[in-house]
């Protein structure tokens, strides 16, 4: 745990002082420590046991070893694809012949996780907000499978996607999707954001009543975050009760076992992360209106599939979309006097806010209820270092 938290700060810190001297004109040493950013948590990737994690150790060891014994790409395609998407087997494929470990393999593909993160980041904002938008993914990685394999960049690429969307590139939009689709179906859910893009579209209404709220509508907003929050928390509870009244078949509750609906602490962090988001004002890059939309469409989807223990992880990836509006949580000055220091000040302090409010929520959940539903893979992360 307090591996991969240390691991995600320093790579946020190098992304927020990189974006902040390419500002100052210095970029040759900004594009160094944005490389730092993608090569820390990719070379933690490629350290770390290939225990840890059930995609990893069910899905990218299963297929090294089927790619490393296949006569042909064509024949490992024939073997494999009924199973898996066709990017992510390629991407296996020329792992193994280009670097032949299995470990080699682990880094490559969290390092094209997080280049295409960043890429998405930067086109959004420009550099604003990279490191808290980066935070936030490297955040959403740690769930319960720890996985840096096909869910992660098909998110990943969705982002990219998403992005250019954004900026009414819908041609980049469609190629990108289709990538994400190629890598795990999960970035099929890129296509429900044009439809919102379209509707704002058509809404009058200015932005300033979404990001200058009265305190009536400041509450309301904190109440629509807390309530699905609780409500998915107790819905295992809520069901127990209602199966032992008889108010639902035995059927319905057998995929409540196991704390499967708990909240991953992940989650509850992008909740505080778009929380914050909803109270600053943002440039007109991403709109008010799509971040406010998304983020009901998001929690809506995430109650939808929420209620048994494998499905609550595809909730989570109605929460991905978000990550890009973190680019509003960074100053819009450019280059001037004292610029690097105001800029990484402040978001040394959002960075820190978000790795104790992580540590606090995995402290709580783990040593005070001992709930290890949740994390457990906690006692194996440690086999980094075998």
């Amino acid at each position: 745990m307090i591996l991969y938290l240390s691991t995600f700060a320093l790579a946020a810190i190098c992304a927020s002082i990189a974006t902040a001297l390419q500002r100052c004109e210095q970029r040759a040493w900004g594009f160094v420590l944005l490389g730092c950013a993608v090569l820390i948590p990719s070379l933690v990737a490629g350290l770390r046991s290939t225990s840890v994690g059930t995609d990893t150790s069910g899905y990218v060891v299963e297929l090294y070893d089927a790619a490393d014994s296949a006569s042909s790409l064509s024949s490992f395609f024939a073997d494999q694809l009924a199973r898996f998407e066709p990017l992510f087997l390629l991407l296996v494929y020329c792992g193994v012949n280009m670097f032949g470990s299995i470990e080699a393999l682990l880094f490559f593909i969290e390092l094209f996780n997080c280049i295409v993160v960043v890429a998405a980041l930067y086109i959004t904002g420009k550099g604003r907000g990279l490191s808290l938008g980066y935070l936030l993914y490297l955040l959403l990685h740690f769930n319960e499978s720890l996985n840096v394999a096909r869910q992660s960049l098909a998110m990943g690429i969705l982002l990219l996607a998403l992005a250019f969307l954004y900026q009414r590139r819908f041609v980049r939009y469609a190629v990108c999707l289709l990538c994400g689709i190629g890598f795990h179906l999960s970035a099929v859910i890129g296509l429900m954001y044009l439809p919102i893009l379209r509707l704002i579209d058509m809404l009058t209404f200015d932005r300033k009543h979404i990001v200058h709220m009265k305190p009536a509508r400041a509450l309301a907003l904190t109440g629509m975050v807390a309530l699905p929050v609780v409500f998915s928390m107790s819905f295992a509870s809520v069901m127990s009760l209602a199966e032992a009244l008889g108010i639902v078949p035995d059927r319905f509750t057998i995929y409540l076992t196991s704390g499967g609906t708990a909240l991953p602490q992940s989650l509850i962090v992008a909740y505080l992360v778009v929380l914050g988001i909803l109270w600053i004002e943002r440039d007109l890059v991403i709109e008010g209106r799509f971040t406010a939309l998304s983020f009901l469409y998001g929690i809506v989807m995430y109650l939808l599939v929420s209620y048994s223990e494998h499905l609550w992880r595809f909730g989570t990836y109605f929460m991905y979309p978000l990550i890009l509006g973190v680019v509003g949580l960074a100053p819009a000055e450019r280059s001037r006097a004292g610029y690097l220091l105001r800029v990484v000040d402040r978001e040394f302090v959002a960075i820190a806010a978000l790795i104790l409010i992580a540590f606090a929520l995995w402290y709580v959940q783990i040593v005070v209820w001992g709930n290890h539903d949740t994390l457990p893979y906690v006692s194996d992360i440690l086999g980094v270092w075998q």
